[in-house]
This record gives structure tokens, sequence and C-alpha cells, in this order.
């Protein structure tokens, strides 16, 4: 327990499995990105690398199959498939079950195939960094609220069992950006630091006096509307900061501090 108040349980605040936490990742990355007026995606629909990239580990070094393998041998199966039963597929009066089967086929392959790819897929640097920067600056409010990041920290050493969670520092940065009570606050803080990043790095008058000027207010409105939120002013907000509180005190805490690029199927219950 990491805090001194009685825990309840709730199943929306429950550990999600790896799965879910990449594909939470992978909101936050998009919506941090949104935030800070970036382009999420190129022409064909793929997300950028500045958004979510592949990372160089032990699961993509020395990969013997390539995607245009996979395909390849996906279509040599599905034409063995349809030639051991062409006769009965020539008695079908219904083209769409044959077409639903292929389709079926064709899911399954690319189901477990994406799967296993995504997982050597995280957020970008370039995002991790704002996030960390907008984490550090954020820390006096958290700790208005009684939330003491070390005592958090010291917490995840003590129980972090092999690679299959984060380091502390990064596992409790990325809690607060994961968890529905304060991700959608702390992101917001994150894309506009990353929005007056990118400003203040580009060239020109405009972008030096105008732009700069704007973007900084951005963050500090930002900024000034996290300190608002987290102080739970409200008293509709009340039952927002117990449930915080209590989840950073439950056994589900160190579930939403799991590495999704580890190889490692271990699954917080």
């Amino acid at each position: 327990m990491l805090i001194s108040i009685e825990v309840v349980s709730c199943a929306a605040l429950r550990a999600p499995d790896k799965t879910e936490l990449s594909n939470i990742d992978l909101e936050c990355a998009v919506q941090i990105a949104g935030f800070a007026n970036l382009d999420t995606r190129d022409r064909r629909g793929n997300l950028l690398p500045d958004v979510w990239i592949r990372h160089s580990d032990r699961m993509s070094v020395g990969q013997l199959l390539e995607a245009s393998d996979i395909r390849t041998l996906l279509t040599d199966q599905l034409k063995e498939q349809l030639e051991s039963q062409k006769d009965m597929l020539k008695e079908l009066e219904d083209n769409q079950v044959m077409i639903k089967w292929i389709m079926d086929f064709t899911h399954a392959w690319e189901s477990v195939y994406r799967e296993r790819v995504q997982q050597n897929f995280d957020i970008s640097q370039k995002i991790l960094s704002v996030m960390q920067e907008a984490y550090d600056i954020l820390k006096p409010a958290l700790e208005e609220l009684n939330i003491n990041c070390t005592v958090m920290r010291q917490y995840l050493r003590s129980n972090k069992k092999g690679d299959s969670y984060l380091n502390a520092e990064e596992g409790c940065m990325r809690f607060f950006f994961r968890n529905p009570i304060t991700c959608h606050i702390f992101r917001k803080v994150a894309g506009k630091f990353l929005q007056k990043a990118e400003v203040c790095n580009k060239a020109g008058i405009y972008s030096a006096k105008i732009q700069r000027h704007d973007v900084t207010q951005l963050r500090d409105d930002a900024l000034q509307e996290a300190y608002y939120y987290l102080g739970f002013h409200a008293e509709e907000d009340q039952q927002d900061k117990i449930d915080l509180i209590n989840l950073i005190g439950s056994g589900n805490f160190i579930g939403w501090t799991m590495d999704t690029r580890s190889q490692d199927e271990t699954r917080h219950p």
C-alpha cells in the first residue's frame, strides 16, 4: 500500500493487459501530437515515426521473416487450400461463402502478424521527452494531493519482476499518461510543450516574435488548467481524487507500468 486510504474495488481501473496498454500508449502518442498541431499520419494513413516508431531491440535484430515473406506464405497457403477444396467449391451456389472463408482465413493471419509486430512499436523519443518534461513540472501539483512520486518509484523498484515492467522512473511517469483519471490533462500539457518546442525551433522572424509568444501562452494556459484540475477544487471532482489515490495504493498500480515492448508475455492480474 502506497497511500493510507482504504482501497475500493473499481472495475474501470483494473490493470490492463499488454495489448490494451499498447493501444493506450498509441492513443497517448497521437493525442499529444494532435495537441502540438503536428501531422500524425502520411498520405497512406500510416503513423509517422515522430509519433509511433519501431524500436531496435532483441525482437527486431536478426529477424528472418519480413512482411513480404509472410504475404507470400499466406498466398501460397490460400492457393493450396482452394485447390484441395475445388470440387466442393464448384458445388456452392453462393460465392459469398467462399469469399467469407478467404477473408476470415486472411484476417486470422493478419491478426497474429499485427499483434507480433506491434510488440516492437512504442511512443517516439520526441514525444517521450515532452512527456517527461510535463511530468516533472506537474510533480508539485501531485504532491498537493499527497501523491509522493518518490514513494511510488521505490515501490516499483522493490516489486519489479524481470523485463515485464518499465524502470521505476519511466513507469511512474507513464502511469499518469495512461490511467483514465489524469491521462487527458497530462497529454494536453505534454502536447503544448511539444508545440512550443516545434515552433521555437523554426527559423524566421514571425516564428520568433509572434508564434513564440502565442504558443508560450497556450502552454501556460494548459499548465494552469492542469494545476486546477489536479487540485480537484470542484465537488464533483472529489471522486476522481479518491479513485486516483486508491488506484495508486492498490495492487493494480504496477499493472499500469508494464513495458509493452517486452517479450515476456506475463500479464498482471
